[in-house]
């Protein structure tokens, strides 16, 4: 019996000292052995051995030389190839997916400049309009998938096209009244929309074209990284399993407290703690969801009961004025149906002014913008600038002075001041309501607390879902568990991208987007109509007039 210190650090001396033991058939054996080998000890043990088997003398030893996870650095043999790959694979698509496209951005950026920036330039004409416009929306530039689509078919993408673009036709014209005061048949009517209202997509070519031309592929590529990450872990796993494995071979008693199975071991924790974690990030991003789906739609809503509050503004103004044909004041009160034509598509347009992106959120821009289109005049717009802050409830309470000021020269019918002054009233309230969309959003607390637990799940999922996926195999790489991290990642960050998304409202071009030019336009066009409708050609008044008695035509 040694307990010297050399005996006692060195561990298999120790370990096979604490456990060696022979009985009396055995001492019997091997002297019979000793002399069937004519006193040669060391065959004699041999053979003793080889008749027990290692049943007997087994948990006398223990294997100190284990095979080693990192036999050399930087390790090249087993599964770090498949590693490294996974690893070189995942970089290089977070690489392209991430860097270059910021880099791309600047550099276009960078070299081409626009006008607008130089401090001294302002819009001229049309033109500079819709450059200055584009430049607005260029905070979302179009990818290169809609490029293509826009190229090849350009009505599976027209309204995010337009989004992107920032082109408009309701600031494509010059409204002069003049124009408008001609007989019917030889006014201009205003011109078509960018694009129509929403996209609608039945077909799967359509759908698939959507997925592609949205943030949604962005999303795809997020997975692929993820799942990369998820085949880095798995081939780390597969090849503790190997090593594990060859330990074994060597020895069979292997310690239940080698780093290696208390490893294994903790990945099945990870795995149950995944399942049972799921639950919170699937109940969050389900109510969230719901909760900007309601906002979303909210934003539509409000912004068709503008354009219906507009719409009645304009159809109690246009049955008010009863002289637009008479020979004396037919002609003044034409011009005054262009001045109120001018104010209701300038309240429309101010409406989506600091959210709809091509309209920007400079007063001073936007009042240019109008003045140029022939919407505002210079009066107006200077008048209109110790207001900014208040523009489109300036413009609106105009409104109500131009109404009472055609009152008192009696161009207007009093019966009609009740109805109108309550209709601006609903149009001041819904315009305010359509500014406060912007703040009506859901809690920041609950939102920034979905994230982080559904980032955990994920966290959980990149190391755990490959423990739970991989075969009891030494492969190092592997199809399936592939495929579910990639489906995993894609639902929980999938719905999350959505509920982004649906956050940033209808103008956002990579979204579920609506193109307002079409409300805008369509506004137009049916106060155009409204107005003129009772216009009556030069020819005509004077036969008009000989033949009916004023009196009853004013009634």
């Amino acid at each position: 019996h040694y307990d010297g210190p050399r005996f006692m650090d060195s561990g298999d001396a120790r370990y096979f000292a604490q456990r060696f033991s022979l009985n009396s058939d055995d001492y019997d054996r091997l002297f019979d052995l000793w002399r069937h080998y004519d006193g040669d000890a060391y065959s004699a043990a041999c053979s003793w051995l080889k008749e027990k088997g290692s049943l007997k003398w087994g948990s006398w030893i223990r294997f100190s030389k284990q095979v080693r996870f990192i036999r050399e650095f930087p390790p090249v043999d087993g599964c770090f190839p498949t590693f490294y790959f996974f690893m070189i694979a995942a970089l290089t698509v977070a690489f392209v997916h991430q860097v270059l496209p910021s880099c791309f951005r600047a550099c276009k950026g960078w070299c081409t400049r626009s006008k607008s920036d130089n401090p001294n330039w302002e819009p001229t004409d049309l033109s500079d309009i819709q450059r200055r416009m584009n430049d607005r929306a260029n905070y979302t530039l179009p990818d290169f998938t809609s490029k293509l689509v826009a190229c090849r078919s350009s009505s599976f993408v027209e309204v995010k096209m337009a989004l992107l673009r920032g082109s408009m036709g309701f600031m494509s014209f010059f409204r002069d009244e003049e124009d408008f005061c001609y007989d019917p048949g030889k006014a201009m009517l205003p011109p078509r929309a960018s694009s129509c209202f929403r996209q609608y997509f039945q077909t799967s070519l359509q759908v698939l074209v959507y997925i592609l031309t949205s943030g949604l592929a962005h999303i795809a590529v997020s997975a692929l990284i993820f799942a990369l990450a998820t085949g880095m872990v798995g081939a780390l796993l597969a090849e503790v399993r190997a090593t594990m494995e060859k330990n074994k071979q060597v020895d069979p008693l292997l310690q239940v407290e080698d780093w290696y199975t208390t490893w294994l071991s903790k990945m099945q924790t990870i795995t149950v703690l995944m399942d049972d974690f799921k639950f919170l990030p699937t109940f969050f991003i389900t109510y969230m969801i719901g909760q900007d789906v309601s906002r979303w739609l909210q934003w539509l809503q409000i912004m068709f009961k503008v354009q219906g509050r507009l719409h009645d503004v304009a159809l109690v103004v246009a049955s008010s004025y009863r002289k637009v044909n008479d020979p004396t004041i037919g002609k003044e009160q034409r011009q005054m149906l262009f001045k109120w034509y001018r104010y209701i598509n300038a309240i429309h347009y101010m409406g989506y002014f600091k959210l709809a992106p091509s309209i920007g959120t400079s007063a001073e821009g936007v009042l240019q913008d109008l003045r140029t289109v022939g919407l505002l005049r210079d009066a107006e717009c200077q008048q209109l600038q110790f207001a900014t802050a208040k523009l489109r409830d300036t413009l609106v309470s105009w409104l109500g002075q131009l109404w009472h000021e055609e009152l008192e020269r009696g161009w207007v019918q009093s019966l009609d001041s009740d109805v109108f002054m309550r209709k601006i009233c609903e149009l001041r309230g819904v315009l305010a309501q359509l500014s406060d969309m912007q703040d009506m959003q859901i809690s920041q607390m609950v939102r920034v607390m979905m994230v982080v637990v559904t980032n955990i799940l994920l966290g959980l999922a990149l190391i755990g879902y490959p423990t739970k996926m991989y075969e009891q195999t030494t492969e190092c790489f592997q199809f399936w568990p592939l495929v579910a991290s990639y489906l995993y990642f894609i639902c929980y960050r999938g719905m999350l991208h959505v509920m982004f998304i649906l956050d940033k409202g209808p103008f956002y071009a990579k979204g579920d987007c609506v193109n307002i030019d079409a409300l805008l336009v369509s506004t137009e066009r049916f106060v155009f109509h409204v107005f003129r409708t009772s216009f009556r050609s030069s020819e005509k008044q004077l036969q008009f007039a000989l033949k009916t008695d004023p009196f009853e035509s004013e009634v």
